[in-house]
This record gives structure tokens, sequence and C-alpha cells, in this order.
């Protein structure tokens, strides 16, 4: 949790002041020295801008979870189906067309 934190570029203070909470409790959560509830982890994830997967999936940093974009990306997201992949990307670009991205 506590790489999520810096990834998101927030103190301690930052974060618990936004939970109406002490810093000691969050250092304490981050250290593995205290459980985090899950309607807790619901708004950090909020905080952070990241799925709620990202804190239960070692190694991994906010930007693992940014949006696909590629067709590349979309095989990621469905390796043992790149059809679907396909679709996804072609569905995409459909949109980000129609909105001038």
């Amino acid at each position: 949790m506590r790489r999520m934190r810096d990834d998101a570029g927030l103190t301690a203070a930052e974060v618990a002041g936004r939970r109406d909470r002490t810093t000691q409790w969050l250092t304490e959560i981050e250290r593995g020295n205290s459980n985090v509830t899950l309607y807790d982890a619901i708004r950090l994830a909020r905080i952070y801008d990241c799925p709620m997967e990202a804190f239960v999936t070692p190694g991994v940093t906010r930007s693992a979870f940014r949006q696909p974009v590629t067709i590349a990306d979309w095989k990621m997201v469905y390796p043992p189906a790149p059809k679907r992949a396909m679709a996804h990307y072609s569905l995409d670009s459909l949109f980000m067309d129609a909105e001038g991205e």
C-alpha cells in the first residue's frame, strides 16, 4: 500500500486526512501491523486512483492498471482470446475517432 501512496504522490498525512484518520493508522496498515477493512481499502483505492487488485497483486504499480490502448495491451488482457482482444481494440478505436482523440 505504501508503494501505491508513493505512486499517487501523496503523503501519509494527506491520505489519513482524507479518511479522517491518523497518520499512525495509515502507517500501521502500510507496515502490515494492522488490518484494513474492506470499506477503507475501497476508499484508499479511490484516493490512490487504482483498482483494489493493486493492493493484493505483488509487484504491481498503478500504471499497470491503466486502460488498454494498443492491440498489444488488449492481447495482455485477453491472452487466450486474441479475437476478443481485437474486438475491444476496434471498439476503442471507433470511440476515440468519434470523440476526436
